[in-house]
């Protein structure tokens, strides 16, 4: 498993506090972990690694396209990616590594949101377009990878586990009783199929979106 990461906003974040939200997730990635910066658009992505594919670094993250007009961080394993890259290639995209994490990036850019319907795999993503000024973020059919959201005053966070959102100013700690103790009392049931999870501030996605900065 890998983690990620990110804060998109107008409400200044410090450099401490990301960190150490990043470092909650320092579990996850043990070969190696990597962050960028957007001040101007107020966006921070990070990630924690663990090498499944490319085990180069040219498979670190986040990602960026050959023109820097994509950034992406990801967490997961995309099972037909070879495929994929061969007709990516074939459609006169290149490559510089061997990751499933680029050919999300190409195939973003090739086939737009269409690419996750392409992906058969385990996956939590998000990408963001500073041209179009717009981020994209997709989760697999079946939510076995998470991906949680957190809106506060001025600012939208995501990632992978509680904990690193909890760590970030400004998203409160609040939860619901009750559906903590229905997710104690059936674990496998999950909770609603709707967005909210037992923290108040916290979400879980599971559809296609797009969302502007």
């Amino acid at each position: 498993m890998c983690g990620i990461l990110g804060w998109v906003g107008k409400r200044p974040l410090e450099v401490e506090h990301y960190r150490a939200a990043l470092g909650r997730i320092a579990h996850r990635g043990p070969d190696g972990s990597g962050e960028w910066r957007d001040a101007e658009a107020g966006v921070w992505f990070g990630h924690r690694r663990l090498s499944i594919i490319d085990l180069s670094h040219a498979g670190d993250q986040p990602m960026h396209s050959p023109d820097g007009r994509y950034v992406l961080i990801f967490n997961g394993e995309i099972y037909n990616y070879v495929e994929l890259r061969q007709e990516l290639i074939a459609l006169g995209a290149s490559f510089t590594s061997h990751s499933d994490s680029e050919v999300i990036i190409e195939g973003y850019r090739v086939w737009g949101r269409k690419v996750v319907d392409r992906l058969n795999g385990m996956f939590a993503f998000m990408i963001l377009d500073r041209q179009a000024r717009t981020m994209f973020g997709a989760r697999d059919r079946y939510g076995e990878k998470p991906l949680l959201f957190a809106r506060g005053d001025g600012f939208i966070a995501f990632g992978s586990e509680y904990k690193a959102l909890l760590t970030l100013p400004g998203i409160g700690r609040g939860y619901d009783d009750f559906r903590v103790l229905r997710a104690a009392v059936n674990p496998s049931k999950g909770l609603d199929a709707d967005r909210q999870t037992v923290f108040d501030a916290v979400e879980h996605g599971l559809t296609v979106g797009v969302e502007p900065l």
